[in-house]
């Protein structure tokens, strides 16, 4: 069996991240979360509220693969780390998990298509806690488009660390409603919403479709 590194972070954590592996400047420092993508994680956590140190830092194999790609690393390895991961979690028993990237969430949930799933909270029985997915800030750093998605999941991840409760999102789709049901329901949010965002969606020479979700 390879010795593999340690994870980061109070032992009583509830909110707990997990990468993929080890970058270089991680197996320098033996520490997750190292470098640029270190120093951008922080300073959002920072921009939210939070501090790294209130945070459990993992991954699913602490080790650095050939060129740091999770790809090269073999099965045998993988299923290595991610039991050391589960026992640890089991051992901190966080509130929330944070998947960071594509891997951590094909690995510890059933879940598939990070943007399909990005900012999306469940529930795992097996490690008795909440999930949230989001990107992992290695790509953020690539595409900095998407730093406002990260930005928002990472505030959702430290309001849903605060309680262990799963609390499902019920939703009610209204496709092509009628205006008189549109602007009552727009007056409906008037008096209980202090901010209203509104998305309007179309295809080129097709006439505008209306659908508003209650929440």
């Amino acid at each position: 069996m390879l010795d593999f590194g340690f994870p980061e972070g109070p032992i009583d954590a509830k909110l707990y991240f997990v990468g993929d592996c080890w970058s270089l400047k991680d197996a320098i420092y033996k520490k997750p979360f190292q470098g640029t993508v270190g120093y951008l994680l922080n300073n959002t956590l920072s921009n939210v509220g939070f501090t790294r140190e209130k945070c459990r830092l993992n991954n699913l194999v602490n080790i650095q693969p050939m060129n740091s790609d999770f790809e090269t690393l073999s099965s045998d390895i993988i299923n290595q780390g991610i039991l050391e991961l589960v026992e640890d979690i089991k051992r901190v028993k966080p509130n929330l998990i944070v998947c960071l990237g594509k891997h951590p969430m094909k690995y510890l949930s059933s879940c598939e298509g990070l943007d399909a799933w990005r900012g999306t909270v469940t529930w795992s029985e097996t490690l008795g806690c909440k999930i949230l997915f989001t990107y992992h800030p290695e790509y953020v750093l690539k595409d900095w488009a998407v730093f406002p998605l990260f930005l928002f999941d990472l505030q959702k991840a430290v309001k849903e660390s605060q309680f262990l409760e799963y609390k499902k999102l019920e939703r009610e789709i209204v496709v092509a409603p009628t205006y008189d049901m549109v602007i009552a329901y727009l007056e409906s949010l008037g008096k209980t919403a202090e901010y209203l965002s509104i998305d309007l969606e179309t295809e080129t020479n097709e006439e505008l479709q209306v659908t508003y979700m209650k929440c």
